[in-house]
């Protein structure tokens, strides 16, 4: 965050802080000038950008064709998380956006998928498709043994209801893993 960004509320700094060094839960504001009594806007900041991030409506028009679209779409929303969040995208017919949804929060390397409510919130929203979304906030997108049984648990679970499970992309920094791909992509690059 720019130096001029932080004072603007109130946080004097010698210098720029990265986005995201100061949304991680290990950040010393001392580093950067802070008084340790600065973690309080610190955290009136992060509850900001991250109330902010998920009330953002999703782009309606755009057409969902890949997983780097997919994957664009809400790679602020998981920007700078220290902790897993579930989140899904349904989507029209088309894979044009209907809305987004966050489905469950997590701990440091796990968060629950709730079929049920994934299923039922598809439902309610008339949604014939829907991309799910995690993060793993190690920074290492690659699935693991859960997230491989759990993600073929929800496609069966959603062709009951004639629903298709487009894309299961798993967030992490720069990175994500997109299941309908099976790999590893740089976000914004393809």
């Amino acid at each position: 965050m720019l130096k001029r960004t932080l004072e603007a509320v109130g946080l004097r700094t010698i210098s720029d802080i990265p986005a995201q060094e100061i949304f991680s839960s290990d950040f010393n504001p001392e580093k950067y000038g802070l008084k340790s009594s600065a973690l309080k806007k610190i955290n009136m900041l992060r509850d900001f950008v991250a109330e902010y991030n998920r009330e953002i409506p999703v782009d309606r028009t755009r057409t969902v064709q890949n997983s780097n679209q997919a994957a664009d779409l809400l790679y602020d929303t998981f920007r700078g998380l220290d902790h897993e969040e579930v989140w899904v995208l349904f989507l029209n017919r088309a894979n044009k956006p209907l809305c987004k949804i966050k489905i469950g929060e997590g701990g440091l390397d796990t968060a629950y998928i709730d079929r049920r409510k994934i299923i039922r919130t598809a439902l309610e929203k008339n949604a014939t498709g829907l991309i799910l979304y995690h993060n793993h906030p190690s920074g290492n997108p690659n699935p693991s043994a859960c997230d491989v049984t759990e993600t073929d648990k929800l496609r069966k679970a959603l062709q009951v209801f004639e629903i298709s499970l487009v894309d299961h992309v798993i967030m992490a920094d720069s990175q994500y893993y997109a299941f309908s791909e099976e790999k590893c992509n740089d976000i914004r690059r393809g």
